[in-house]
């Protein structure tokens, strides 16, 4: 049997491995927590760069950016799958990889209101689109309103002109 003093000892020096366990623990978890964030940061910048390449600027705004930043941090949470490639072989590929090459071959390259307002025909004169999104670039300026209240305002102002904008949008 153990004396009181013995068992005092064997319990300070368990307390002492707790301890000393704990503050191990504790460096673990934040250098996970700052290995995340790093990783995060550098993927961050990776999409960055992928979505900021001359390719992708004509086929995703600045404003949509972020978003497919998170949206292709979703997908990088996400295994990488197998699918039946040609002659009958297998290929894993990452779900962020084929987003990427979904998004450079599939996405139409964006118009901008400012490459509509300052299109013109051949002739040099303004088309009835051109002009429409040119009052509307004008108006959302002169107002510090958005673009989409401002062709709201133009539309009622100019039923006619929203028409044919309309019609050369929808074609």
């Amino acid at each position: 049997m153990k004396t009181v003093e013995e068992l005092e000892t064997e319990l300070a020096a368990a307390k002492s491995q707790i301890a000393e366990f704990s503050k191990t623990s504790e460096k673990v978890i934040a250098l996970e927590t700052e290995l995340a964030r790093e990783k995060k940061k550098t993927q961050v910048q990776e999409f960055s760069t992928f979505l900021g390449c001359d390719e992708m600027k004509k086929k995703v705004s600045p404003a949509m950016r972020p978003a497919m930043i998170d949206f292709m941090q979703c997908l990088s949470a996400t295994e990488a799958y197998e699918f039946s490639a040609a002659e009958g072989k297998t290929e894993k590929k990452s779900p962020v990889v084929a987003f990427q090459e979904f998004a450079k071959t599939f996405l139409p390259d964006i118009l901008t209101t400012e490459a509509i307002a300052t299109g013109k025909k051949a002739a040099g004169e303004k088309t009835a689109p051109h002009e429409f999104m040119g009052k509307v670039a004008e108006f959302a300026k002169e107002h510090n309103i958005s673009e989409g209240a401002a062709v709201i305002e133009i539309a009622h102002a100019n039923p006619d002109l929203h028409r044919e904008w309309l019609a050369s949008v929808n074609k």
